[in-house]
């Protein structure tokens, strides 16, 4: 939410810095992301209100003039002018050396001295577009006489600068949704811990009593859903003029977002800004049969909003109708029809409270995300609604002429209780640690807004204000006065005792020390962990078939239960290119969601990838290094699951350029290959080269639960290697190799690796040079150099024989 420090002072009279302000909002909950600063009217600095003293014609351009213009302070100017309109005696508006004009198009302009066709130029005479004030550029801008040589332009301008606040609101402040919400926060630590502002209030802004109404008009006013519209109020004023709002009022609602519209309009968001109650304004020749009928939309019911998008409705969608058509969708978004237009004369304002949850549910369904379903969410204050139908009242008649048609109509049948709770002195020493001071916990109390009905030295009785919806405990209220009084206040405690549970709180279950096995196999060997939420976008899916879709999204852009990990994986990557990280393996072990003959189905995956240079894997890998670095951390988890007597085959699909996958007893237990390029692109990932490999852990740890755990005597023979340097075939894979040596060697055969790989000068073409290390040992004895010439000379002939294998 942004705020305003300009209009929050114009509320609150202090003297303190923004970031004084930003400091203590922080402190008390309302949490400052950011301070900027903001100008009206940008590039106006060192342009000042000049006076024509003297023109003459540019002795080497028939177009320019050759002008003195004195800008203040004795200071004359010699100015190089090409507007046909500048003349002496002239009043005009002068950019001066080291200014930098932000022109109508939105370019910028730095003004040097400078020599035109050889004549010195010492600034610029400017026109409306130079200064960004509109698209004319027929001429310079020239001005009334009795505007005083010297004047800053940002002062003829009236430009503001202000500093704008970005506030991090939680879901349960709506009482701080609003300059005069924050206001009364700042106040009541202020008063606190300040005595120089120990008689500070807040300047609320004015209103008066409703005059007496014509009675031209009479809007009739049904509400047939009193459980989500609570209270409607409205009133009709007629005889008014669509026009421009007045510059102030603009300054405000650019500064913290709001795009000015015209009077009506802005004024209707200036109050809601100003007092946290979001307004509607009606032209009333819309409001058919001048009935205005809150309901429930009929289900499918279409609906086109102000943004012209055609809206399909449900019958949880609260409506504001007129006697035929819906005209808004309550506390939301208007309609593109009863919207204020250039020759609207009358209009109806209303003022409603509206179930946070009803509209919670329909802005996210649909969407829309507006300032008035912002504050209406969070609980916007039911006692608010004619103070600020008073408010706009008076800034309407006042900037938009016209005058009352219709007597304020406040329909309000169940009203809004305010909040009886019981608090403990005592409680709030235990909770906190330490004593308050009585006086000091009394005063906060009383600063929020809280009546005190009765009080004792053990505790009080409080009657929270209804706008205050996330007060309604005891803990609640000691929240309240701890961070007006200060967490910072609260000092460290010397010992600190607990309790240790009897049970440990955590999930020791097998599949728990599975996955955490694998995961700290997987991050020794440099692999980060990512966690990410369990929600896509369905429009991330070519197949939308059988996925758990999301009834109710927080966010419309994730709606549905991830079908995979591979999404979620090249969202991280992208992610981390765009911040400079170029070199990534991670891993994550999470669920994926789908639907199966109406059932939904949960499997823990763990998903593998990378992009980049990888050290480890770059110290042996000679081509496809990463494919292979993943390929290999992949089988040592399937032979961790003791998942050895796997098979695998090729494939290629939507996401993967080519691949493998992995199969024990005929099902899939895992997938590994190279994501291809039109999904890189969609994800936006400018390496062309991506690994993402994934295990099914619900198939291989039931595997694993299966293993056969047996112990037996460390053998105490030695293990003999020996190593072989071999020239075999381009198409012979590393695993023909190691299946042949395996069954030659037989039993004997404990280890087998390999340590080198060449291919290139001094190969033979379609050739390449493997050198693998054979370890042997008998269990039952020493092997004699006889039996060791004898296994390895088996091992030679078979890869000779199978392989065509030759020894280097």
């Amino acid at each position: 939410m942004k705020l305003s420090y300009n209009w929050l002072k114009s509320l609150l009279p202090i003297d303190l810095s923004p970031q004084e302000v930003g400091s203590i909002l922080t402190e008390i909950g309302l949490e400052v992301e950011s301070i900027q600063e903001y100008c009206s009217h940008k590039g106006l600095d060192n342009v000042v209100v000049g006076h024509v003293i003297e023109k003459k014609k540019h002795p080497n351009a028939d177009k320019l003039s050759l002008t003195k213009v004195n800008v203040g302070n004795d200071k004359i100017l010699d100015i190089v002018c090409g507007a046909p309109n500048v003349d002496v005696n002239q009043k005009v508006l002068v950019a001066m050396v080291g200014a930098h004009l932000q022109t109508f198009s939105g370019e910028s302009i730095e003004i040097k001295k400078s020599k035109i066709r050889g004549e010195v130029s010492e600034g610029m005479i400017c026109a409306e577009d130079e200064l960004g004030i509109s698209n004319n550029h027929d001429g310079i801008m020239v001005l009334n006489e009795d505007i005083p040589v010297g004047l800053s332009a940002n002062d003829y301008f009236k430009v503001e600068k202000d500093f704008v606040f970005e506030i991090g609101l939680t879901a349960n402040r709506g009482d701080a949704a609003s300059h005069i919400g924050i206001a009364r926060d700042l106040k009541a630590y202020l008063k606190v811990h300040n005595d120089a502002y120990k008689d500070l209030n807040i300047g609320f802004p004015s209103t008066l009593e409703f005059p007496q109404a014509s009675g031209t008009i009479d809007i009739q006013i049904d509400i047939q859903n009193a459980e989500d519209c609570k209270r409607y109020a409205g009133i009709v004023i007629n005889g008014i003029k669509i026009a421009p709002s007045p510059q102030w009022i603009q300054n405000r609602l650019n500064a913290v977002g709001i795009r000015p519209i015209n009077n009506v309009v802005d004024i209707t968001n200036f109050v809601m800004m100003e007092l946290g109650q979001p307004l509607h304004a009606f032209d009333v020749k819309e409001i058919k049969e001048h009935k205005i009928i809150v309901r429930n939309a009929l289900q499918n019911e279409k609906f086109i909003t102000l943004d012209g998008i055609e809206r399909t409705l449900t019958t949880t969608d609260l409506m504001i109708c007129n006697a035929q058509d819906p005209m808004c969708i309550a506390g939301v978004f208007g309609g593109l029809n009863s919207g204020i237009k250039n020759d609207t004369q009358a209009v109806f304002i209303e003022s409603a409270w509206f179930n946070p949850s009803s509209i919670r549910k329909t802005a996210s369904r649909l969407g829309i995300k507006t300032e008035s379903s912002f504050r209406f969410e969070r609980f916007a204050d039911p006692e608010m609604a004619m103070y600020a139908l008073n408010r706009a009242y008076l800034l309407i008649t006042e900037f938009c002429g016209g005058a009352l048609s219709m007597v304020p109509k406040d329909i309000y049948p169940q009203v809004i209780e305010s909040y009886k709770i019981g608090f403990s002195i005592a409680k709030l020493t235990d909770t906190i640690g330490q004593e308050i001071p009585f006086e000091t916990t009394k005063n906060i109390i009383q600063e929020l807004d809280m009546q005190i009905e009765s009080e004792s030295h053990e505790g009080m009785l409080l009657l929270v204000p209804a706008r205050k919806s996330d007060i309604t405990r005891e803990i609640d209220v000691i929240e309240e006065v701890l961070r007006i009084y200060g967490y910072n206040q609260i000092n460290a405690q010397k010992r600190i005792a607990f309790n240790i549970p009897d049970t440990p709180t955590y999930d020791t279950s097998l599949q728990s020390n599975y996955f955490y096995n694998i995961s700290k196999m997987l991050a020794g060997r440099g692999f980060y962990e990512f966690q990410n939420l369990s929600f896509h976008n369905i429009d991330s899916y070519n197949d939308t078939n059988n996925v758990v879709k999301i009834q109710n999204p927080v966010n419309v852009e994730l709606n549905i239960l991830r079908k995979n990990l591979l999404f979620n994986a090249l969202q991280n990557i992208s992610f981390n290119e765009r911040h400079q990280t170029k070199n990534l393996t991670a891993f994550e072990i999470g669920k994926i969601y789908h639907q199966k003959d109406k059932s939904f189905i949960e499997e823990y995956i763990l998903s593998l990838f990378g992009f980049g240079k990888n050290k480890i894997a770059d110290s042996f890998y000679q081509k496809d290094k990463l494919f292979f670095f993943i390929k290999e951390n992949i089988e040592q988890i399937l032979k961790h699951s003791h998942l050895e007597k796997y098979t695998t085959q090729e494939f290629k699909d939507d996401n993967f350029s080519v691949g493998l996958k992995y199969f024990y007893q005929n099902t899939e237990i895992a997938t590994l290959g190279f994501v291809n390029a039109a999904l890189l692109k969609k994800f936006e990932i400018d390496t062309r080269i991506v690994v993402y490999g994934s295990i099914n852990l619900e198939a291989v740890f039931a595997a694993y639960q299966k293993r056969i755990v047996t112990f037996k005597e460390i053998t105490k023979f030695p293990v003999v290697t020996r190593d072989l340097s071999l020239l075999i075939d381009q198409a012979t894979s590393f695993e023909m190799i190691k299946k042949t040596v395996e069954e030659s060697a037989k039993k004997y055969l404990i280890d087998f690796e390999i340590f080198d790989y060449y291919e290139g000068k001094n190969i033979p073409e379609n050739k390449k040079s493997y050198a693998i290390r054979l370890s042997l040992q008998d269990k039952e004895k020493t092997l004699t150099d006889k039996e060791i010439e004898k296994i390895m000379s088996n091992v030679i002939q078979s890869l000779t024989q199978k392989h065509n294998a030759q020894l280097r």
